[in-house]
């Protein structure tokens, strides 16, 4: 159904034809759009790379038909006044992070993050470089809005994600207001697996039919799950309300886990980034006492940077941040 909307932002086009326009424009720029789910709903569309777009969903309440803009906007929990605001206060934030990101010398575009070429240059870093810890920094495609974090201690790779938000970079749970304070978590809970945040008031939670990720599942098809499989798991009850069973399968480099549910949209709109965030999860092997993380090809120092981390004497683990 088309808008009655007067902005220079807003088009009356469907997702395809949003993300053909979004060709020509800048990195961070976006463009809002008609919603399949009805006319209470806008989409907003946002370019996070050359060729990753990512479709936000906005909530319109108090409207005076049903052509028009609401005259309360809402993205999740946020509420916004008009368009520009969302812009201002959502989609410009996300960008500059965006940037900051692209622009960090471990960054790798790997065809949108692709998992299978990252694990390759994580093999030729390590085999270049044994007492180092290598990794990388890549703008997911199939995940909109999430970035890869690739990197491995020793024989096996490990790949975790973390969430773009106006805040800053959401990961394992924490918001790091930039890559300085991201890398600093990163590089002294790396050992530890994720985090099991439980929403406030909840009990034990019960293992629910779930779905396992596999490296080939990531290229088309998921296999089911039910808690009745022989592998090691443990459940978490994420703080967005829905179960989320971390596993210990092995597969041929690592192991994947996806959460139990994936919110999407109606046809015709692309799936939605999903609330939390999928994990790798494998037995954290023993590093050797002086290895360090490497910075990549070229070494120089990044914002804040110097010499090479070095990994806590004696392989102790740190206490983790609450």
């Amino acid at each position: 159904m088309k808008r009655v909307i007067v902005h220079q932002a807003f088009l009356n086009v469907s997702y395809k034809e949003a993300e053909q326009s979004l060709v020509a424009m800048e990195q961070g720029d976006a463009i809002f759009r008609p919603s399949s789910k009805g006319p209470d709903h806008l989409t907003v569309t946002w370019k996070v790379t050359d060729d990753i777009h990512q479709h936000i969903d906005i909530l319109e309440k108090d409207k005076p038909n049903a052509f028009s803009l609401g005259k309360s906007l809402w993205i999740g929990e946020e509420e916004y006044e008009d368009l520009d605001e969302i812009l201002a206060r959502f989609i410009h934030p996300m960008a500059q992070l965006a940037r900051e990101l692209h622009a960090y010398k471990c960054y790798r575009a790997a065809d949108g993050g692709d998992v299978n070429k990252l694990i390759k240059m994580l093999a030729e870093e390590k085999k270049n470089h044994p007492s180092r810890i290598p990794y990388y920094f890549s703008a997911s495609k199939q995940l909109p809005g999430k970035y890869v974090l690739s990197y491995q201690p020793a024989n096996k790779p490990k790949i975790e994600y973390f969430t773009l938000t106006p805040d800053g970079y959401r990961y394992r749970t924490i918001i790091h207001s930039d890559i300085n304070s991201l890398l600093k978590y990163f590089k002294e809970h790396y050992r530890e697996p994720p985090p099991r945040p439980v929403m406030p008031g909840s009990v034990q939670p019960t293992p629910t039919t779930s779905m396992i990720m596999t490296p080939g599942s990531l290229l088309g098809g998921i296999q089911p799950y039910t808690p009745s499989q022989s592998v090691h798991r443990w459940s978490t009850t994420p703080q967005y309300g829905y179960q989320q069973l971390y596993s210990g399968q092995q597969s041929a480099q690592a192991s994947w886990v996806t959460p139990a549910y994936t919110p999407t949209q109606p046809i015709g709109t692309p799936v939605q980034t999903p609330g939390r965030t999928p994990h790798y999860v494998a037995t954290m092997p023993q590093v050797p006492h002086q290895a360090s993380f490497s910075r990549g090809r070229g070494q120089h120092k990044g914002r804040g940077g110097s010499a090479p981390w070095k990994q806590p004497a004696g392989g102790g683990r740190r206490s983790r941040k609450q």
